[in-house]
């Protein structure tokens, strides 16, 4: 918590290296426990946050393994290698920490596409957090479980949206865009309903784009070398192309509006944060509207994309520190802060990457 929390670039640096010194320690002793797993995720996240990677792609995959090793990940059926909590704020903290390293997963693999993620399909029966304030309280409460209540009238609460949204994000495929327009659309309703705090839904309503985004951006291209023809139906095929471009036109709008409500949002309070797991979705959208302006020249998504290079700049710089740490030049990292001037992109296939001059870079190239 004291790493997350420090600002002074020389301090935060000395508690990295000291953090993940004690968690090693720890690990080769095998002194796990409830406190052990949060301290691990909660360097994951710091690594994530930070851009350092590929630290933070190996730390979560290892978040996930610990977890699995200590069959966390299903206290029903797998061996339990920590003794089995007698309190439900245990269990509860368990699950919460659980799905943390489930968001991690999904968020860290979403600009590195094709490869396994560390923690596979949940079942649908899997129970997701309770409550945040009854949480907060201590107050014993019920927990919804993960597929029921993605259309279910049951209250759901803002980070268990958000756990639902990380889940959706891990299944692209054709079946569950109908799954996550009606989650998106359901989270559109909720962040209406919450009137003052529609903050609460930023990270669900994030990741739920950066889920349609990579979907719609897989499916849009018909060349086989990059998604596999299904059971060689070329019909198919085409309905399923034809359904992603309808939707990533759709999808980039909405996110260019999610960018304005995180605007007015952080305007309106000085030291208000953008949730980490929120800013994919900008990015990939950017990267669309670049992708379009390049096809069609339409004045209009130069506009756009201008306004969410300006943003993704404006919210980078205020959640992460560019000079902490040495950061090595990585496809995994999401962003790159780069100076203001023409955005340049390059098309493979139907991966869409985008590179935003924000400061001055050598003049190398890199996409």
């Amino acid at each position: 918590m004291r790493l997350i929390c420090t600002s002074a670039s020389e301090i935060r640096d000395r508690c990295y290296r000291n953090v993940g010194g004690a968690i090693r320690k720890l690990e080769q002793s095998a002194l796990f426990s409830t406190n052990f797993l949060a301290a691990y995720t909660l360097l994951a996240l710091y690594e994530v946050g930070q851009g350092l990677y590929p630290a933070a792609y190996l730390s979560v995959g290892s978040a996930a393994r610990i977890f699995q090793m200590l069959g966390l990940h299903d206290r029903w059926r797998a061996t339990q290698i920590l003794p089995r909590p007698t309190r439900w704020i245990e269990i509860e903290e368990r699950r919460r920490i659980w799905w943390a390293v489930v968001i991690l997963d999904r968020y860290v693999n979403v600009g590195f596409r094709f490869r396994p993620l560390f923690i596979s399909r949940l079942p649908p029966d899997e129970i997701l957090p309770a409550d945040d304030t009854s949480w907060d309280n201590g107050d014993l409460t019920i927990n919804p479980l993960l597929v029921m209540t993605i259309e279910a009238s049951t209250s759901v609460a803002p980070f268990a949206r958000t756990c639902q949204a990380a889940h959706l994000l891990g299944l692209e495929a054709y079946t569950i865009s109908h799954a996550l327009l009606a989650l998106v659309a359901m989270l559109h309703a909720e962040s209406d309903s919450l009137e003052s705090k529609p903050h609460l839904l930023f990270a669900a309503r994030g990741l739920a784009y950066a889920a349609l985004n990579t979907l719609w951006d897989v499916h849009s291209c018909i060349e086989p070398d990059n998604v596999e023809t299904i059971g060689g139906n070329r019909g198919l095929r085409l309905d399923l192309q034809q359904h992603a471009i309808n939707g990533y036109k759709k999808t980039i709008v909405d996110v260019s509006n999610l960018a304005t409500e995180l605007e007015s949002y952080c305007s309106i309070d000085a030291t208000a944060m953008v949730p980490l797991v929120a800013l994919f979705c900008l990015y990939s959208a950017a990267g669309t509207y670049a992708w379009l302006f390049g096809e069609k020249g339409d004045e209009a998504h130069m506009a756009a994309l201008v306004k969410l290079r300006g943003l993704l700049s404006t919210f980078v710089k205020s959640s992460m520190s560019l000079a902490p740490h040495e950061k090595m030049a990585s496809p995994l990292s999401p962003m790159e802060i780069v100076d203001a001037g023409q955005p340049t992109e390059a098309v493979q296939g139907s991966s869409k990457v985008i590179r935003f001059r924000l400061r001055e870079k050598s003049d190398e190239p890199h996409t």
